[in-house]
């Protein structure tokens, strides 16, 4: 105390957030007020001076309030997503342990092969019937470093209700992408889950409109317990988001992003900024920077100095690709 006292008498007006930089900037305005070397630029007398303060408590008291409802968006938002890949990886489990999976392993007539094709084709457009945010399904065989689909079940690209079968002579072979490698390297019923542009390139020169949260499941032979290929479920995550964003939410700003920090989705001012997809956080919205910073290493960031932003971390995999929410109770 002898010290700030000092200070107060002898040097440059000291600022509250330099000895506890916790203080929120209002009351930090406050004080600087209040210390002021200059007569004029404090307050007229000891009453404004603790109307000041009364006032800055009585908006404490709110502005807590509606932190307290951010936070709880904040964790509704990241617990809706994680509910969404536990279901996405559920079903990709599910589908690489059907009957007719391992019946195209050991088929070996054409005939065969196209009876349970079509089977397990029929399945995959029953999933992406009554999952409207999955993009595609596909079983693939995998042969050293190049994969062959055998099955594909996806979304048309201009009608999204409508499901197709892809013909035999549209499915793909091409070099397995590492998002597939590290698929097949898997144990059985393992899931790899990842955020992906397109799980064939591993996103290279990727597009924030067309990411994918993407599942994958290895697949074994039976008979023989070797590595035959995989299953892949692709979900629209950019569909989810903007579900997520049609809700009624306290907040005023809420940035969805990306580990290499590009926005995926962004609510601002009542609506979704289109624009703002596939730019850096730090370009559009530079405020979130202390909880980008916490959030490398935490699950949660908590504003204890103003009570305006929040931020939560989604891990896809422990320490892997995942997202960040970012949410702000208002908007200068």
């Amino acid at each position: 105390m002898p010290e700030v006292l000092h200070e107060i008498a002898e040097g440059e007006t000291p600022r509250a957030r330099e000895f506890n930089n916790v203080v929120s900037s209002d009351l930090d305005a406050i004080c600087s007020k209040a210390m002021a070397r200059k007569s004029h630029l404090r307050h007229d007398s000891v009453q404004d001076l603790a109307e000041a303060v009364e006032r800055w408590m009585a908006g404490q008291r709110e502005k807590q309030a509606g932190y307290d409802s951010l936070r709880m968006e904040g964790r509704e938002l990241r617990a809706d997503l994680q509910s969404a890949v536990s279901d996405l990886e559920r079903n990709a489990r599910f589908m690489s342990r059907l009957p007719p999976i391992q019946q195209l392993i050991s088929a070996d007539t054409e005939q065969d092969i196209s009876a349970w094709r079509d089977r397990l084709a029929m399945i995959f457009q029953g999933l992406l019937e009554a999952t409207p945010n999955y993009r595609s399904v596909a079983y693939c065989r995998v042969d050293r470093d190049r994969f062959t689909e055998l099955v594909r079940v996806e979304r048309h690209s201009r009608d999204s209700s409508r499901v197709r079968v892809v013909p035999k002579s549209r499915l793909r072979e091409v070099e397995c992408s590492d998002f597939m490698k590290s698929v097949v390297l898997q144990k059985p019923e393992e899931v790899v889950t990842s955020l992906v542009c397109d799980p064939l390139c591993d996103g290279i020169d990727c597009h924030m409109a067309c990411l994918g949260l993407v599942a994958g499941v290895p697949v074994y032979d039976d008979s023989t317990e070797d590595s035959f290929g995989f299953v892949m479920v692709d979900c629209d995550v950019k569909r989810v988001l903007q579900q997520q964003m049609s809700g009624r939410y306290a907040s005023r700003e809420i940035v969805v992003a990306c580990d290499v920090l590009h926005i995926m989705m962004r609510f601002h001012a009542g609506r979704i900024d289109e624009d703002s997809i596939g730019k850096k956080v730090m370009d559009k919205a530079p405020q979130f920077e202390p909880a980008l910073a916490t959030l490398r290493t935490e699950l949660e960031f908590i504003d204890v100095t103003n009570s305006e932003i929040y931020g939560a971390r989604l891990w896809l995999a422990p320490g892997e690709k995942g997202l960040v929410y970012l949410l702000r109770q208002s908007i200068n």
